[in-house]
């Protein structure tokens, strides 16, 4: 038995790092689709460096892995705790956010508006207690910690996707009844 156990994590290693290679893959195709479409960006001047800028070409990047995103959104957790491969958790990965995809939006645009508001209002502190310098070291934790609660996060919207709870199970079946 516990053989068979070592040998089932090590599949599954093997699996993981086959998605990180693909994601590797898939990330490099992405940003370099991107750039093509958008162009190389300009050198920097220093009038640029006085603050933050948004940058069209970035955004456009960015919506080239979106695809990506939703590939792998869940298919680490289906390789991991449901031994899928990996070709075949990315399939099932995309399928329940595009069946979620209402959800889902509203998930993404929820954790925006909290590290927009939490990021305007540590940003503005900190430039109120001594400048940019200030701000900057005040973020750094804070996005550490957003991002850890992002993350942190992702596993509720993969037990939505994939697992019923007993209890739910059973209250959803004519005349039964919640489970204590």
């Amino acid at each position: 038995m516990l053989i068979s156990a070592f040998r089932a994590g090590r599949q599954r290693a093997r699996a993981m790092l086959v998605l990180g290679a693909i994601y590797t893959a898939g990330s490099m195709a992405a940003t370099l689709l991107g750039t093509l479409v958008a162009g190389q960006p300009p050198a920097p001047s220093p009038a640029d460096a006085a603050g933050p800028q948004l940058d069209a070409r970035m955004l456009v990047v960015l919506l080239f892995h979106v695809p990506l995103v939703v590939l792998f959104w869940h298919a680490p957790a289906l390789v991991h705790w449901h031994g899928i491969s990996p070709v075949k958790s990315l399939f099932f990965s995309a399928v329940a956010c595009l069946r979620n995809a209402g959800a889902m939006l509203m998930y993404g645009f929820a954790w925006l508006a909290v590290f927009m508001v939490v990021g305007f209002t540590i940003s503005t502190i900190g430039l109120m207690l001594g400048g940019t310098a200030v701000a900057r070291s005040i973020m750094m934790p804070t996005v550490l910690l957003l991002v850890a609660m992002f993350t942190t996060s992702l596993y509720f919207t993969f037990r939505d996707s994939f697992r019923a709870d007993d209890a739910e199970v059973v209250a959803a079946e004519p005349g039964g009844e919640e489970a204590p």
